[in-house]
Order: C-alpha cells, then sequence, then structure tokens
C-alpha cells in the first residue's frame, strides 16, 4: 500500500462504473485495504479510526456511506481482510500475539451480534472425557501426542488421573478434526491395553454429523 502516512486524506470507494466511484466511508481517518464479500453486501476495512488500526465492516445493501460496525479491537494492529465464499466468515492477520502476526478467523455474523452466535452454532471449547477403568489415562496422551500429534490436556485437582481435557476451538473446530481424534483415541487406547469396538466412535460421530460431512 506504499507509506500509510500518504493514506491519511484517504477514503474507500467502490467503482460500479470506472468513471463514477461511489463513497462508501468517509472520516479523518486512515482507511484502507477494503475487501468485499462475493455477494457485494459488506465491505471489510482496515481503519486507525478509533486508534489502532482495527477491522472494520461496511454494510453496502442499503447504499454507501452506511455507519461502519468496528469488528476488532486492542492496539496491536489487524490487517489484510479476506471473506470467505459464503461471507460467513473473515480471515485477518493479527499482530495481538505476535509481532511478525499471525492468521485469525472471524465470524462475522457472530461479531455483528456482539461475539454471540446463535444456539445452533456454539460448541463447548472444552470437553472431558472419563478415563475408563484401570487405564493410564499419561500413556494414553502420551500415544496421541507422540503418534498423531494430538495434544489432550490431563485432569485437574480431584479429577486428576480421572478425566482427559479435549480442546475444541479455532481451526481445530471441524468434523474432520473430531473423526481424527475419535479414531486416534481408538488407537491408542488398544495401544495401552484397553480395546473397545472397531471403529463404534467414529461411525457414530459420523451418522450425527452427515449432513455437515456432505456439504463440507
Amino acid at each position: 500500500m506504499g507509506n500509510l502516512a500518504a493514506l491519511a486524506a484517504l477514503t474507500l470507494y467502490l467503482t460500479a462504473q470506472p468513471a463514477q466511484p461511489v463513497r462508501v466511508v468517509a472520516g479523518p481517518a486512515e482507511d484502507y485495504m477494503p475487501a468485499l464479500s462475493a455477494g457485494g453486501e459488506m465491505m471489510a476495512f482496515v481503519s486507525n479510526r478509533a486508534g489502532a488500526p482495527n477491522l472494520w465492516l461496511a454494510p453496502l445493501a442499503d447504499g454507501p456511506l452506511q455507519l461502519p460496525r468496528r469488528l476488532t479491537s486492542g492496539t496491536a494492529g489487524d490487517k489484510s481482510p479476506a471473506f470467505s465464499p459464503d461471507g460467513k466468515w473473515l480471515a485477518f492477520v493479527s499482530h495481538a500475539t505476535d509481532a511478525e502476526g499471525d492468521l485469525f478467523l472471524l465470524s462475522v455474523t457472530a461479531a455483528l451480534r456482539g461475539g454471540e452466535p446463535p444456539p445452533a452454532e456454539r460448541l463447548w471449547t472444552l470437553n472431558t472425557v472419563r478415563v475408563p477403568a484401570g487405564v493410564d489415562e499419561a500413556a494414553v496422551r502420551r500415544t496421541l501426542l507422540t503418534t498423531f500429534n494430538l495434544e489432550v490436556g490431563a485432569g485437574l485437582g480431584p479429577l486428576a488421573g480421572k478425566i482427559w481435557r479435549v480442546g475444541l476451538m479455532g481451526a481445530s473446530s471441524t468434523p474432520q478434526t473430531l473423526l481424527l481424534f475419535l479414531a486416534a483415541l481408538e488407537s491408542a487406547l488398544a495401544s495401552n491395553g484397553h480395546t473397545t469396538p472397531a471403529g463404534a466412535g467414529v461411525a457414530a460421530a459420523s451418522a450425527s454429523l452427515r449432513p455437515q460431512l456432505t456439504t463440507a
């Protein structure tokens, strides 16, 4: 984008026809890195209108110059927004956790609602799995990590040795990752002396997730 200082007086435009650009957002701030949703009903962009560079969203369905909504906050800086094909997710780079920048995904619907997704889209971020009697839970966790590169947490306090803590968040929140974990857990249990019906967990989960798997 060149020298950002040179963008201080710029605003964002859409060009319906080459000679007739339409102003989309305006204000005494740097607005840059625009990204249009596939249907053209939204435009995400970076702006320092609230201080640090954060992501903002301008609705376009009702015409230009609608009041934009702030999607991210913080002082580290966010940039490079990109919509998913269905317009439900926004990928971007943030320096909040790494000075070099990390990739993040943001639910557009949840962000516009204030962060709370509808009930059908909510997931437990941490799931507890009871350790079968007689199983060395630490050995199973080691097998999962060394063989499948899957890290599972141990129980804490009075639940130490009795449960596994399985995280479900971010990029791991997919049906494919869940099925991988179930297959890996079955294998890890078997290698540590505890057998289960072959493929039972994966089969049950696949049946429950079939609508998502067929559309993935």
